[in-house]
């Protein structure tokens, strides 16, 4: 990529994709990350196991739901269910299976370009819908349970099926990023793999899923262009001092602080 023009000219057609719901957008400051939430990045720098990762998301509802119930003003409503509690967690901080996207490509473009100056970014894009109904020919649901049973997250040979979604609550954060999420049975997938091989055999697969590298030359110029539209740090998290992001601060330097639970021999 060259200028932001070029960049535009890429993204303004995924708005509508083949006449059907809009791709979805995720920024990364570092080209050379993959699509891995945070959880299972603790597995893939081999620092825990599954059963570690597993038990943290455990732990980690059980430590925020409570404390965070005090301060369900913030958002529209209280969370219901696993997925939508993992949304919260999410946007305020705490790790979870959830990987952010956004409908909205310059909200997506800000999280490519805000960080790490000195490395290339990257802006993805995927029709989640194409993404979905494959999904759905080998696993024969769309949608995942929201209450579900323990056994159908947290076993760590589930399979990889990945879910898009929207959990249609409110907060200042998702609000302001446009959030949307994807998640997988698996904790551990890395998303990227799992979309790639979901559409290996689709001959518009570049239209579908793709990854546009953001020269670090280039980033300083779109934060410029992106402030001029009104997306800025503060304009993105509007709520730095809120109660809920106090509370996800907490329970994440809890989380990290009691480490893996498997013996270092068993690693």
């Amino acid at each position: 990529m060259r200028s932001l023009e070029e960049i535009r000219r890429i993204l303004e057609p995924r708005l509508r994709c083949f006449g059907r719901p809009r791709c979805l957008f995720r920024g990364q400051a570092d080209a050379e990350w993959s699509l891995r939430p945070s959880v299972a990045r603790l597995v893939h720098d081999q620092v825990w196991t599954i059963a570690d990762v597993i038990e943290a998301e455990k732990l980690a509802i059980e430590l925020f739901v409570p404390a965070a119930g005090p301060h369900v003003n913030e958002l529209e409503r209280r969370p219901l269910g696993i997925v939508e509690q993992w949304s919260v967690m999410q946007h305020y901080g705490v790790p979870t299976r959830t990987l952010d996207w956004s409908d909205d490509p310059y909200r997506a473009l800000y999280f490519a370009v805000e960080d790490h100056p000195d490395r290339d970014g990257a802006l993805w894009f995927v029709h989640a819908h194409s993404v979905q109904d494959w999904m759905r020919r080998r696993f024969g649901s769309k949608n995942a349970p929201n209450p579900c049973g323990p056994v159908y997250y947290w076993l760590p040979g589930a399979p990889e099926q990945l879910f898009f979604g929207d959990v249609k609550l409110g907060s200042p954060r998702k609000d302001a990023q446009q959030g949307m999420f994807s998640w997988s049975r698996r904790i551990t997938s890395d998303h990227a793999v799992v979309i790639a091989s979901a559409l290996c055999e689709s001959p518009a697969r570049e239209n579908v899923f793709r990854k546009v590298i953001i020269p670090a030359t280039m980033k300083p110029e779109l934060l410029e262009a992106l402030a001029d539209i009104g997306i800025t740090r503060a304009t993105m998290w509007p709520d730095p001092d809120s109660e809920l992001a106090k509370v996800a601060a907490r329970v994440k330097a809890d989380l990290l602080a009691r480490g893996p639970v498997t013996p270092a021999a068993a690693r």
